[in-house]
């Protein structure tokens, strides 16, 4: 799908990857915020670990869902015919129009499975990336102009000249991978 807002060319793919993540009823809740500007990302970052005084990232991401997606199959149901996209509607409808909990569930589920795809890409062209832990939220809502009935997902640095991420241990794989039986 062609953008007619102009990105920096070395993140279009990361976020052509995360397109292709799985969602229910394919209605891609999430939005992706690109942070460029400095002085936002210093500020954004003032009271967090990644100190900005350390290592301003060249890149945040900040990872949002739309709750109310749902309303809006048509939009994400272009490929499908017309008694397709009326299943679809009514599907939804009854899975979402009076599940507060199944929306946020499946936010940030769908949220999470586009970040998934995001960050492996990133790997790939050869980006690190750090997720952003005690970040003022209400703060962030501001400097983006997130509308209400966004809900705030994930924020993350993106950088090729960041320090590999050693934010989380990982388990070896010999520990969760099992040839052929128990």
């Amino acid at each position: 799908m062609q953008s007619t807002v102009e990105f920096p060319e070395d993140v279009i793919p990361l976020f052509e990857a995360a397109l292709l993540a799985p969602s229910s009823f394919n209605l891609q809740h999430w939005l992706f915020v690109l942070i460029e500007n400095k002085t936002t990302i210093k500020l954004l970052l003032e009271d967090t670990k990644l100190s900005p005084d350390d290592f301003t990232p060249k890149y945040l991401v900040v990872v949002c869902g739309d709750l109310y997606s749902w309303r809006d199959v048509d939009n994400c149901s272009k490929h499908l015919d017309q008694e397709q996209l009326e299943n679809a509607r009514k599907k939804s409808s009854i899975v979402y129009s009076e599940h507060p909990t199944t929306q946020r569930d499946e936010v940030f589920r769908s949220c999470g499975l586009g970040i998934t795809n995001f960050l492996w890409k990133a790997e790939q062209q050869g980006f690190n990336h750090m997720f952003i832990q005690n970040i003022d939220h209400d703060l962030i809502r501001r400097e983006i102009n997130l509308p209400t009935d966004k809900v705030l997902v994930d924020i993350f640095a993106l950088d090729k000249n960041m320090g590999k991420n050693t934010q989380f241990e990982t388990k070896n794989i010999d520990d969760m991978l099992i040839n052929d039986s128990w």
